[in-house]
């Protein structure tokens, strides 16, 4: 188990990362664990061009485009962390990975670095073939990928 980084009240999340350590419990405070996740490779796989599709009303749009439109599920009116406190600092409004529920989130497995740039299409294809290619033992339900759109709060860095 991890030690808390400091005495704030302690949380516990199930490790799902790998079969082998499915019943290890990790422990911190509620900020260190939300530092520590990542959005399931699932949600990335079979729901992320919809929700973006949806979100924008666009065919293909970029990264960008869907962070940034109206209807955004990472900041603004319809974010889904708006009204929800933030485990890093306490204050309303958190991240995207703060606000979904447990099955599209976990402890981190993989970092993935990217561009706003990208189209969603080619992000969710590119994620996909890395899948197919080096990871396809394990199940996508147990995969993790620290996306910082997704991970870090929008919030704080695009403003109140």
């Amino acid at each position: 188990p991890l030690p808390p980084r400091h005495s704030a009240p302690a949380a516990t999340l199930r490790c799902k990362a790998h079969s082998m350590c499915g019943s290890l419990v990790l422990k911190g405070s509620e900020k260190h664990l939300s530092e520590k996740l990542g959005v399931s490779l699932n949600y990335i796989m079979f729901s992320l061009l919809k929700d973006a599709i949806t979100d924008t009303g666009c065919k293909d749009p970029t990264m960008a485009e869907w962070l940034h439109c109206s209807r955004s599920r990472f900041f603004g009116e319809r974010a889904i962390g708006r009204l929800k406190k933030c485990p890093r600092d306490g204050l309303q409004g958190c991240s995207f990975i703060d606000a979904v529920s447990d099955g599209m989130k976990g402890p981190l497995t993989h970092y993935l670095s990217w561009s706003y740039s990208y189209r969603v299409s080619t992000f969710v294809n590119a994620v996909a073939d890395w899948y197919c290619r080096f990871e396809h033992q394990t199940p996508p339900d147990r995969i993790f990928i620290y996306v910082c759109m997704f991970c870090n709060n929008q919030w704080r860095l695009l403003g109140d």
